[in-house]
């Protein structure tokens, strides 16, 4: 009879690193959110995209084909950490809709921060 080999889960390898483009006004929406409510912004992040999730589970998004954005100035590289079902939502949404996954995360920023 073979052991087999069982590798216990390890804490946060639940989340994964995305990576997503930011203009400064809503970078700065999110780190405002962030410092209001003393979280890290990862997890006003998290919460942000649940948020976006629900609301796009009772309206349906349309499909958009991918475009090139009109400038958006200042955009920089923001690094956050997602829940693995949160990555892979964004990843379904963006097949579903065209819509680029930073485009995604914007709106959902935007979104909850109005």
């Amino acid at each position: 009879m073979k052991r087999r080999l069982i590798i216990p889960k390890k804490p946060g390898k639940d989340y994964v690193t995305i990576f997503f483009g930011l203009p400064r006004d809503i970078g700065s929406k999110l780190k405002e959110i962030a410092q209001q409510s003393k979280a890290a912004e990862s997890i006003v992040l998290r919460s942000m995209l649940d948020g976006y999730f629900r609301k796009v589970e009772r309206h349906e998004l349309r499909y958009q084909p991918l475009k090139k954005l009109s400038q958006l100035g200042g955009v920089r590289t923001t690094a956050r950490t997602v829940r693995r079902d949160q990555d892979r939502k964004l990843r379904e949404l963006s097949l579903e809709t065209g819509r680029s996954i930073s485009d995604i995360i914007r709106e959902a920023i935007d979104s909850n921060s109005s």
